[in-house]
């Protein structure tokens, strides 16, 4: 391969990385935007409304921490116990891998609080 070849496959390899920075970074923000409107909708009571914009959320970002454990809050106001743990177990495992102690330590204490709340078996949820 001549130097003019290489420097061709060096451009498309450094426009192909720039694109896929781009996408990512675009995917983070529409995550962002929809747990937004979704905490909203559910600080109005719009609690529908809220689980739809917090899924919205989950289809660009499915590890936003923020979005399971908000998401786990309303499921558990609307009475699904069993998505609301589902998704606070997510949510301390993403705010694990974030290095956010505190909001992990919340999440902790909700799952146990739901597990006595819902009686379910931790050994049933968490292997």
């Amino acid at each position: 391969m001549n130097a003019n070849g290489l420097l061709k496959v060096c451009a498309g390899i450094f426009l192909a990385g720039f694109c896929f920075s781009s996408n990512v970074e675009a995917q983070a923000d529409l995550a962002h935007k929809h747990f937004e409107r979704g905490a909203m909708h559910h600080l109005n009571g719009n609690n529908d409304k809220a689980i739809a914009e917090f899924k919205k959320s989950l289809r660009y970002d499915k590890e936003h921490a923020n979005t399971h454990f908000y998401l786990a809050l309303v499921y558990e106001v609307k009475g699904n116990n069993f998505k609301a743990l589902k998704h606070m177990l997510k949510a301390e495992k993403y705010f694990e891998m974030e290095g956010r102690e505190y909001w992990k330590e919340r999440s902790r204490k909700r799952i146990e609080e739901y597990y006595v709340l819902f009686g379910y078996k931790r050994e049933d949820f968490e292997k």
